[in-house]
């Protein structure tokens, strides 16, 4: 990434002077250096010298942020130590590994500096940065000139925060938290900030941690801080009271208003002279519509922009386009008439007219103001009516002026009303293909349009074309440019929004049928495979999921057996964010792996699913727990194995045996002579953590029953000899229950309580799982007990895995 782009990171939060600024993209530029040089190592020391504590953390967090962002081979990471730290342990043995960072903080007020400097001498291929408080740094660092000038060769101070700081790492911490500020939510605590930060109680973290409670507080009284974190947009009405804001704007409002009252009074022009001027014509207003066209079309041309306000001085401009082999210019005077007098020229190419303009308005854009034109004349105007003026002669000749122009008053506070007339005069107009310009308007309207464009899809309206000027005044001539595929972000980012919050991948695929599939071959692999994953959890089909899973590892791989354009492909942004997501599950795991998984995001079913399907396989052939017994032989059809129990019935799969084995695991311990010897359901809903901690005591029944060691060992063994499976007979049609006695070999080396508490949990999930796969008017399970469940379930289960 861009250097100045990493470095603007600093500049946001912390107040960092112009020469140090330097010093800190110099550092960067160091690390990029170094992380891509062979073996020959520069010193550097880097001091970080601090007046308030929270300065330096926050320099930290932002320095680990951005470390991965970096073009290295070497990988940076931050490696902290005190130094009490190495006063008891040498500097090379705490850094083991390539690519650490030195962070030495908590470093005494006095002392001799003579064990630091030795074990920083010593070790010129360690990139160290010492952070301390000023008054450290007076007292002690300064007196040892080769320490402070020389080992320490470069110095940023971290002064005091002030109030444009404090605003941007109050946003920082307002996006990470999931809120969305509304378009002038920003500019105005800015101005709260800067009115009160400096004379506030709370300074640095805790004025932070103070204003960000009293805004959730409002939250919580109003529609509920969930919502908000959901995409409900925070406004202005947000920002707390405060007398010495509202005492700020009133002085600064008085103040503009006693400017006007001794404002000059304006000179009388000079005359005009007594001979005629030619006059000059506006070629807009003059047109004549040359295109016009008898055929009945089947559906209606509709551009959707936001209006701008005027200068007071309006200009003219040519603007050049090129597009599907149609080139030109038009002349534009407003700001948004250039795209629809191109669109007349690219329709009339299919014997088409533009029909209709739908404009987004703000009450100043209906306002009248007086300007001058690039023809010299002093009109009093709406930037709508002059607007219109411009470009009424390119549009359907058909067609009057309330058929043609449909603008809509948008409010920035509240554009629900707004957004929803947009949609409404769209159902209305009979097949509506839609433009866009993108470019007018201020920022917030452009974000309500962005909006109504991503709405507009869910009523099966798409855009087209989108486009947007490039001005430059230098030459007078600007470029008119295409957006189209800009817009399929939004398509995009909603795409992996869906995906990685609801494993749902619609949205994704849809975005990726848009693309030219010759140019996104690879994009369109890696979506196909996570489809394929979606798929799987939705349908609860798990080798869908785990095959989806293969092929999305590819994209993971080192180095990358598939890979997508990392030029061109969005998906590239976001691989990290997928790879945090799915954790280890894009790389070589188990199923333990995909459960806790499905855990994590709320798919109980599928987790169950997995649970009852491939733990046995687990235990089995990866963590060796139990070993089929050898008097029952394997075979092989097609990729599953199963095994001979009888010669004269079917063959039996390892999860068949596996819950012959599980199902009298309970007979001694749980035998109420009701439920086949299950976990009572109305005891499965009472067990607290606690309970689960203690699990053989929990769920003790009258008379109690034995919990030793000894114990323990004959209740799997007698769950060993009482196996049956139901089985076909071979070569007839119906079933008959056949003992199937020592199915398993139960390993010496694993814990035989942890995997009989297990065993037990086992059977009463595989109950709860066959209870919620039928359609009953009630779940007998409780779902935060099932939780609750599932989360021992995996803790007993890892438990058992030899490699931990």
């Amino acid at each position: 990434m861009e250097l100045n782009s990493l470095l603007s990171n600093f500049e946001k939060q912390l107040h960092i002077s112009g020469h140090e600024q330097n010093t800190l993209y110099g550092f960067l530029r160091f690390l990029n250096n170094r992380g891509n040089s062979g073996n020959e190592f520069i010193p550097y020391g880097l001091l970080i010298q601090y007046d308030e504590p929270s300065s330096y953390q926050v320099f930290l967090n932002i320095l680990e942020s951005i470390l991965p962002q970096l073009s290295t081979k070497t990988r940076y990471q931050l490696k902290h130590a005190t130094e009490k730290t190495l006063s008891q342990i040498s500097l090379t043995a705490h850094m083991k590994k390539p690519g650490e960072i030195l962070v030495l903080t908590d470093c005494a007020e006095e002392g001799s500096l003579d064990n630091l400097i030795s074990q920083f001498e010593a070790s010129p291929e360690i990139i160290k940065i010492v952070c301390v408080p000023s008054n450290v740094v007076e007292k002690r660092f300064r007196s040892n000139e080769h320490f402070f000038y020389r080992i320490l060769a470069r110095h940023i101070h971290l002064e005091k925060l002030h109030s444009r700081e404090i605003t941007n790492q109050f946003l920082q911490r307002f996006s990470e938290k999931g809120y969305i500020a509304a378009p002038d939510f920003s500019e105005e605590l800015a101005y709260y900030i800067e009115s009160i930060y400096e004379t506030a109680d709370y300074q640095n973290n805790e004025f932070l941690l103070d204003l960000m409670r009293r805004i959730e507080l409002q939250m919580e009284e109003t529609n509920g801080i969930a919502a908000y974190r959901n995409g409900l947009p925070v406004d202005t009405a947000f920002i707390p009271y405060s007398k010495r804001v509202l005492s700020r704007k009133q002085s600064e409002l008085q103040a503009l208003k006693d400017s006007v009252k001794t404002l000059p009074a304006i000179e009388t022009p000079p005359k005009s002279p007594d001979f005629p001027l030619p006059a000059l014509e506006n070629e807009a207003e003059i047109h004549i519509q040359s295109h016009q066209f008898t055929s009945e079309r089947q559906h209606t041309n509709v551009l959707l922009l936001a209006l701008s306000t005027l200068r007071k001085n309006i200009g003219k401009s040519e603007f050049k386009y090129n597009f599907n082999g149609c080139q030109g210019s038009v002349i534009g005077r407003y700001q948004l008439d250039p795209i629809p007098k191109m669109l007349d020229e690219l329709l009339a190419q299919t014997n088409e007219n533009l029909d209709k303009i739908i404009m987004l308005c703000t009450d100043k854009t209906l306002e009248k103001v007086t300007v001058t034109t690039p023809e010299s004349a002093t009109i009093t105007i709406s930037p709508l009516e002059y607007f219109k003026a411009q470009v009424r002669n390119y549009m359907n000749p058909d067609l009057d002026d309330k058929e043609r122009f449909l603008p809509v008053n948008i409010s920035q506070s509240s554009p629900y009303e707004g957004i929803q007339k947009v949609i409404n005069i769209l159902r209305s107009i009979h097949n509506p293909v839609l433009y866009l310009d993108t470019h007018g308007g201020i920022r917030g309207i452009q974000r309500i349009m962005e909006a109504t464009v991503s709405l507009l899809k869910i009523e099966g309206i798409n855009i087209k074309e989108a486009y947007s000027v490039e001005f430059s005044e230098e030459s007078k001539e600007s470029i008119i440019t295409s957006e189209t595929e800009n817009m399929k972000i939004f398509d995009f980012v909603a795409g992996i929004n869906e995906f990685i919050s609801c494993g749902r991948a619609n949205t994704l695929m849809e975005y990726s049928d848009s693309c030219r599939s010759q140019e996104k071959t690879s994009e369109r692999d890696f979506i196909n495979a996570i489809q394929n994953v979606a798929n799987g959890i939705q349908w609860c089909c798990i080798p869908e999921f785990e095959n989806g899973l293969k092929n999305l590892q590819k994209f993971f791989a080192t180095p990358a057996a598939k890979t997508t354009n990392k030029n061109t492909s969005y998906l590239e942004i976001y691989k990290q964010d997928i790879k945090q997501d799915y954790r280890k599950l894009v790389e070589q795991h188990t199923v333990a792996d995909e459960i806790n998984w499905c855990i994590s995001k709320g798919f109980y079913q599928q987790a169950l699913t997995l649970i009852e399907s491939k733990v046995s396989s687990l235990l089995v052939d990866d963590w060796k727990v139990l070993e089929v017994n050898p008097l029952y032989p394997p075979i092989t059809q097609g990729q599953a194995s199963s095994y001979i129990v009888n010669s004269a019935y079917t063959s039996a799969t390892l999860n068949d045996l596996f819950n012959a084995f599980v199902y009298p695991m309970t007979t001694e311990i749980l035998n109420n002579g009701t439920r086949g010897f299950f976990l009572p359901r109305e005891l499965f809903n009472q067990l607290t953590d606690h309970d689960y901690q203690n699990f053989l005591s929990a769920i003790q029944t009258s008379p109690r029953f034995p919990v030793s060691p000894e114990a323990i060992s004959t209740y799997l063994n007698n769950a060993l000899k009482k196996p049956t499976l139901s089985l076909r007979m071979n070569g007839q049609g119906f079933t008959k229950r056949v003992a199937v006695p020592e199915p398993f070999i139960i390993s010496d080396s694993f814990d035989k309580a942890i995997l009989f508490q297990l065993l037990i949990l086992h059977k009463a999930l595989k109950d709860v799982r066959n209870t919620m796969n039928h359609a009953s008017s009630e779940l007998s399970y409780e779902l935060n007990a099932i939780v609750l469940a599932l989360k021992y379930y995996m803790i007993w289960l890892e438990k058992l895995n030899p490699a931990k």
